[in-house]
């Protein structure tokens, strides 16, 4: 990160994220005793959300950071997709894009510049809240609602952080932005821990 162009608050969420990252990271490995494709593609989308809090929040390197969040999105899905066993409901992924669509033209004045950004990560995001979800309708167990509600959260922190008119005053990243992100990443990744209940 430059130092020139990044302040004091954007560095510390920096170094938040990265140190909660990587404590989630060990506990992943160091809590499963094997490698499942469920810890495999969570740890996917943790070592996609280092890259991406480098890129995005060291204002660096915008494409980065677009590609590395979608991977975290995708990557996760995946990882909750391990653990559905029953027919898909299809009536909730055409409800999550029907509330997607309605979102993306209610706030349309606002990412007149960032269109086709926004609709692509939202895409990722309404897949990882499909996924949690569809978890979550199946099991209905303690694990599958922190990921429904990390899914949730970090949903609410992307609408924040892309289509919010506030955010146009570009600069420091927000403690509570930084807090929600990390609250999302841990909800989603404790999860999927087998010994955390």
């Amino acid at each position: 990160m430059q130092e020139s162009h990044v302040g004091h608050q954007t560095r510390l969420s920096f170094y938040l994220v990265l140190i909660c990252t990587t404590v989630l990271l060990v506990l992943m490995w160091g809590l499963t005793p094997e490698s499942t494709a469920s810890v495999v593609w969570s740890s996917v989308a943790l070592c996609g959300c280092l890259i991406f809090s480098w890129s995005f929040i060291g204002q660096t390197r915008a494409r980065l950071s677009f590609f590395s969040f979608l991977l975290s999105c995708v990557a996760f899905s995946l990882a909750y997709w391990q653990h559905i066993v029953h027919p898909i409901q299809w009536w909730l992924p055409i409800t999550l894009i029907a509330i997607g669509i309605v979102l993306y033209l209610l706030f349309l004045p606002y990412i007149d510049t960032r269109m086709t950004v926004v609709a692509v990560l939202g895409i990722g995001l309404l897949g990882l809240i499909w996924s949690a979800s569809e978890w979550w309708l199946q099991v209905r167990s303690w694990d599958s609602w922190e990921a429904f509600v990390g899914a949730a959260l970090w949903f609410t922190v992307f609408f924040r952080v892309m289509v919010y008119p506030g955010q146009k005053k570009q600069g420091e990243v927000s403690f509570l932005t930084t807090a929600g992100f990390l609250l999302a990443l841990c909800l989603l990744v404790v999860s999927l821990l087998p010994y955390h209940s």
